[in-house]
């Protein structure tokens, strides 16, 4: 029987990182005994309700840091992950020579020794590249070097510690990413359990338009999509667009909005839908497309492929692993209108991609992720040593 430490600051749903934790907790819950050190007291049946798992029913013992602190914060309504995430790292210290193992899925992190495994959604800016989360307001700008010389005095990583860590990545892309800062332990890449349930290569009659999912952020690029839908259209076309996700960044969604106004009779909007409505929207829909480039893996990309939607992405990033099939991976706006409008324009192709999408989408399953990382899981007990990835691979 196991015995684990999970340090993870935020668990509470919605976001792709707080699921891969919680069924990285689940699965070692089912081996043995879990301990998770985190910041926010976790909602474990919100958790269960949105992500799948079943922790409610576990016995985990959860540890919580500095209540009185998180409250004051919470109420002020200041960002503080990096200062929960310093905090987290500090009292893990402590506790890491009470289990075997650790496991993060809060990317690169220093937990003391020995080595702990560190799940890494994406490459990590160094510390002096962090980003003021308030630009605009001047004293917060005199103020935040000294809230990260603070954060330095409270707790400083060790990015020797952090190096030999056990890293698992989200993807290959991210792998590559993280090696050439200097991170070169990878052992695996475990696609990322996806939300929503795989329909495989639907028959039932659908719309005639895309969805985009996510949350509204500037670098998910809905603008631009909206402009290669339009263009699309231009082409005769009469396809719509659906974009359906959570409230993040107030600007981009003004400026979806404005545009949502003269293109309303085939540009729809859904904010902060529940799962049960965007799993809904994504079976109604024929076609996928997703604006982001670089994206680390694509989350977002996987739930539309699992959903049977014939999905389209940017050529770049860890999301091609989603969709390696060049057809369907376009490079800028007007090379996504062309190459769009050639797959519509061709009934016989669209088949073709669609099987093959769905053939594919069965490495990116919730249950593959299960069964991968329990075998990692395993061999990490046996005492084995496990290699490092083979990163000229790519899937």
């Amino acid at each position: 029987m196991g015995d684990y430490l999970f340090v993870n600051p935020f668990l509470d749903p919605p976001g792709g990182g707080e699921g891969v934790a919680n069924w990285m907790i689940q699965v070692l819950a089912d081996r043995g005994s879990v301990t998770v050190l985190t910041w926010d007291p976790p909602d474990l049946e919100a958790i269960d309700r949105y992500y799948g798992t079943r922790l409610s029913r576990e016995s985990i013992e959860f540890i919580s840091v500095a209540p009185m602190l998180r409250q004051v914060l919470r109420r002020l309504g200041l960002p503080h992950r990096m200062l929960a995430a310093r905090l987290l790292q500090r009292r893990a210290g402590s506790l890491r020579n009470k289990h075997r193992h650790c496991f993060t899925a809060f990317n690169l992190m220093d937990l003391g020794t020995p080595p702990a495994v560190q799940y890494v959604h994406h490459p990590s800016p160094p510390p002096q590249a962090a980003v003021n989360p308030w630009p605009d307001n001047p004293w917060m700008r005199i103020v935040w070097p000294y809230y990260l010389m603070f954060l330095d005095l409270l707790f400083r990583p060790s990015q020797q510690r952090i190096r030999q860590n056990i890293s698992v990545t989200n993807s290959y892309w991210t792998a590559r990413a993280i090696k050439s800062q200097g991170v070169s332990n990878v052992k695996r890449v475990l696609y990322p359990p996806v939300l929503g349930k795989p329909v495989g290569h639907a028959s039932d009659p659908r719309k005639f338009g895309f969805i985009s999912i996510g949350r509204l952020a500037p670098e998910k690029n809905w603008v631009d999509l909206i402009h290669i839908i339009e263009g699309v259209r231009s082409r005769g076309h009469e396809v719509s667009l659906s974009l359906a996700g959570s409230r993040y960044h107030q600007q981009t969604l003004d400026n979806v909005q404005a545009m949502l106004e003269e293109r309303k009779d085939w540009l729809t909007l859904l904010l902060d839908p529940p799962r049960t409505v965007l799993d809904r929207a994504i079976a109604e829909h024929r076609y996928g497309i997703h604006g982001m480039r670089d994206e680390h893996y694509g989350m977002a990309v996987a739930e539309l492929v699992l959903g049977g939607c014939l999905t389209f992405v940017h050529d770049s990033g860890g999301q091609v692993e989603i969709v390696p099939q060049p057809e369907v991976r376009y490079q800028s706006i007007e090379d996504a209108v062309e190459m769009i409008s050639g797959v519509l324009a061709d009934p016989t192709l669209q088949e073709d991609l669609l099987a093959r999408q769905s053939e594919h989408a069965r490495h990116f399953t919730r249950q593959r992720f299960v069964d991968d990382f329990g075998q990692f899981v395993e061999e990490l007990e046996s005492g084995r040593e496990i290699p490092c990835l083979d990163l000229g691979a790519t899937s």
